[in-house]
């Protein structure tokens, strides 16, 4: 492959520009006779292409648009000579399929259709695969890792690479190597990844290129979003919501980070969708819905994308398969990594289906570990940050079997690895906020809490409360609906966090006056029912809560702590005795459970979770100051005018 220098004489790129080809269609008084033939150019240095015929006249503009799903489009002036006209390629032209029109003011004649390519890349004996991995003015990327999600090829001094496939996946990707992003989406959402070509002939050699765009990633921003669930039965209103209120918000938070001078990710961990809901939303109106995110998105799959629920007799038969293809053409690869700055991340799917049954199973696959010990073995640099998507937690989310794996075959995949001295775990799945951090701080894994709140079924975004009115999510834990950020400082995590949906990045608690709070079944029900058996299993349920409290007892529920985090509870600036405590989370009673009882005798709430501290003060009118320090120093403060009413609010 050569390097190219753009050349500076006639080239105008009038635009370049992603939407579909507009132009209006052809006008029969406008021709080009002696049209050529040929079908392909070859992009070289000078980076001319020559155009024969007879009619073109000065002002001619030549539009190439790519046939693939992307659109593309490059508009061009032209110089007109006896035999033909001829333009330039301008400097970030993307190799491919193009469709080549003619303009004249605002008629078009559809010339014909070509193949842009670079160099001849040579066939390789046992390869069936073969490419290039370039920059965006076609000088070669050396060393891209390029696999099939089971071998993996670097490429050489000319950006080339030879790859065997079985073609086991669809897709071939690239690992992105630092400070590269690619260029063109063509319909996916950051097209790291390409269709493996299909041929009649298997050993036949196919080529896939990759054209990339040098960015300053060293310092980024992740956004984590998880379950997400818009196919909830019980919210017919969830893509509306997550329209209206999710979307805006992160793009909110998007612009904030761009404004900083950094780029913003973001990973989707799973189960946007659920396959057996499809008639409400179907995965690519969901997928849809993810792209108004405006930031390059990597997705990785959940249980409910793969169709979990909808029981087949065989989960390996030919219909149950359709799921993990339709997710593939929609979302991309199941597994897969790439490079963001320093950080390498890797992307793997621990949705297993076995032949014979008819549920899924959890582990990460043999076929997947062996690809993974390999991709691994090409990161030079093991003090940086390596980041594991998965959509199930690898460690257990139970705060009694705290730092024991919940993956079956968890120790396997963290053996791979052991030579990584700083490792960050995304998760899903459980609709809990937790952060475990194990082994002297080597490992942190990051459970996050659905997007949709009330365990992904956005159930308390309808209710008649505050809460609901400022169109504000609630998760059964006491957490808001919200969305992990990962903030990365060359090698290193500088900063972890979880936001809130419409609530500010600071808050990361809520303190409850304990004296302010009675949840008794006369307090909330009609006399009717709160005289019944629906008032006495309301009571049991709301436990302590019930009864009313004059013993000066401050709560705090804190949406992500992990034990490096300091909680100090103050009363007129005294430290007071701060313990933890197991118990139900109160705003999720008001919001959720106590309205239920006016409808079901149950409403099923789960046991009783963590992250709830505890501590008594001396007076119930003095002012108590909450002072949370995570495992970065930083100091979050609230302070608390007693008596604090107890409503449906985040304040």
């Amino acid at each position: 492959m050569r390097a190219v220098s753009p050349p500076l004489l006639l080239l105008f790129v009038i635009g370049i520009v992603s939407c579909t080809d507009d132009v209006s269609a052809p006008d029969s008084g406008f021709t080009i006779d002696a049209v050529s033939a040929e079908t392909e150019y070859l992009i070289t240095d000078e980076r001319t292409i020559w155009l024969s015929g007879s009619g073109f006249l000065t002002g001619d503009v030549v539009r190439l648009t790519d046939t693939g799903l992307s659109g593309h489009y490059y508009q061009i002036e032209t110089a007109v000579a006896d035999t033909g006209l001829h333009f330039v390629l301008p400097g970030n032209f993307v190799a491919g399929e193009y469709a080549i029109s003619i303009l004249r003011g605002d008629r078009v004649f559809r010339y014909g259709k070509a193949r842009f390519f670079r160099d001849v890349i040579p066939d390789c004996e046992g390869m069936n695969v073969k490419g290039s991995v370039c920059d965006m003015d076609g000088k070669p990327i050396v060393g891209a890792a390029v696999s099939d999600g089971v071998e993996i090829a670097l490429t050489d001094e000319k950006g080339r690479y030879w790859l065997a496939t079985q073609r086991q996946n669809p897709h071939l990707f690239v690992t992105l190597p630092s400070n590269y992003m690619p260029v063109e989406q063509k319909g996916r959402f950051t097209a790291f990844y390409k269709p493996i070509p299909a041929v009649a002939d298997p050993a036949a050699c196919v080529e896939v290129d990759f054209t990339l765009a040098r960015v300053s990633n060293d310092d980024f921003e992740l956004i984590v979003i998880t379950d997400t669930h818009l196919t909830a039965a019980s919210a017919a209103q969830a893509p509306a919501l997550f329209a209206d209120c999710c979307i805006p918000d992160i793009n909110s938070y998007v612009a904030e980070v761009k404004a900083s001078g950094r780029p913003a990710y973001l990973i989707n961990l799973g189960d946007l969708v659920a396959a057996n809901y499809r008639n409400r939303v179907t995965l690519e109106d969901a997928a849809e819905l993810l792209r108004q995110i405006k930031c390059p998105i990597f997705n990785l799959p959940g249980n409910h994308e793969l169709n979990d629920y909808v029981l087949y007799p065989d989960m390996d038969s030919e219909e149950a398969m359709t799921e993990i293809r339709r997710y593939q053409e929609t979302m991309g690869p199941l597994y897969y990594s790439v490079n963001l700055g320093r950080a390498h991340l890797v992307v793997l799917n621990p949705c297993v289906r076995t032949a014979g049954e008819s549920q899924m199973s959890y582990s990460v696959s043999k076929e997947q570990l062996a690809w993974l010990r390999k991709d691994l073995a090409l990161v030079e640099d093991k003090t940086a940050p390596l980041l594991l998507a998965v959509h199930t937690p690898i460690y257990s989310y139970n705060d009694d079997t705290y730092g024991r794996f919940w993956l079956p075959n968890g120790a396997e995949v963290i053996e791979c690895f052991r030579e990584f001295s700083n490792i960050h775990i995304l998760t899903g799945h459980t609709h809990r906020m937790y952060t475990s951090v194990l082994e002297n701080g080597r490992i942190t894994e990051h459970n996050y809490n659905t997007l949709g709140g009330t365990s992904g079924h956005w159930t308390t975004w309808r209710l008649p409360t505050l809460l609901a009115q400022r169109r504000q999510g609630i998760n059964t834990d006491g957490s808001p609906a919200s969305y992990g950020t990962l903030s990365f400082s060359g090698d290193r995590v500088v900063d972890y966090c979880v936001k809130g949906v419409n609530l500010p990045r600071t808050k990361r608690f809520r303190a409850y006056d304990r004296n302010a709070m009675r949840l008794s079944a006369a307090a909330y029900l009609s006399p009717e029912l709160a005289q019944g058996p629906r008032g006495q299993a309301f009571d049991a349920s709301m436990g302590d809560y019930a009864v009313s409290s004059s013993e000066n007892e401050i709560l705090v529920k804190i949406w992500e702590y992990n034990p490096e985090w300091k909680v100090e509870i103050l009363e007129n600036g005294r430290l007071l005795s701060v313990t933890e405590k197991k118990d139900k989370d109160p705003l999720y009673l008001l919001c959720y459970e106590i309205p239920s009882y006016e409808t079901m005798d149950s409403p099923g709430y789960p046991a009783p979770v963590r992250k709830l501290f505890s501590a008594k003060a001396s007076s119930a009118t003095s002012p108590v100051t909450i002072r949370i320090t995570d495992s970065f120093g930083r100091v979050t403060e609230e302070t608390m005018t007693r008596p604090k009413p107890f409503v449906s609010s985040f304040d």
